[in-house]
């Protein structure tokens, strides 16, 4: 029998998915001690409601094809400023640069622990 993926496996895959969408400003909060419906928020930030959207969809096409997570709810993928993707211990917040500055959850959720999650350096071509 396979183990079940944990949250901090959600949580790492996630961060790591985005970032190949080149969303900026990621953060993970453990919330677990905050709150009693998820253990981590996943929040980052893209350019423009494109790039907002993209992040999203990647995120959940992927964590379902290579992790066996399905989203169990999914808000504003239409408006594609704020879109919310709950996976049940993780929930997701992609935003728009505006309406995370406006909404500011990294603010709201200051006493839970966060990680900054940062994308690779780029691989350098050889000469």
């Amino acid at each position: 029998m396979e183990a079940a993926i944990t949250s901090e496996e959600i949580v790492r895959a996630l961060s790591t998915l985005s970032l190949e969408k080149k969303a900026e400003n990621v953060v993970i909060l453990d919330v677990e001690r905050l709150v009693n419906y998820c253990d981590y928020f996943v929040i980052c930030s893209g350019t423009n409601s494109r790039q907002v959207r993209a992040i999203a969809q990647h995120c959940m096409d992927m964590a379902e094809s290579d992790l066996g997570v399905k989203a169990r709810s999914v808000e504003g993928l239409s408006s594609a400023r704020w879109i919310l993707v709950d996976f049940g211990d993780v929930i997701m917040h992609v935003f728009d640069r505006e309406l995370r500055d406006h909404y500011d959850l990294d603010g709201l959720w200051g006493d839970a622990r966060r990680t900054r999650v940062e994308a690779p350096p780029p691989a350098e071509i050889p000469a």
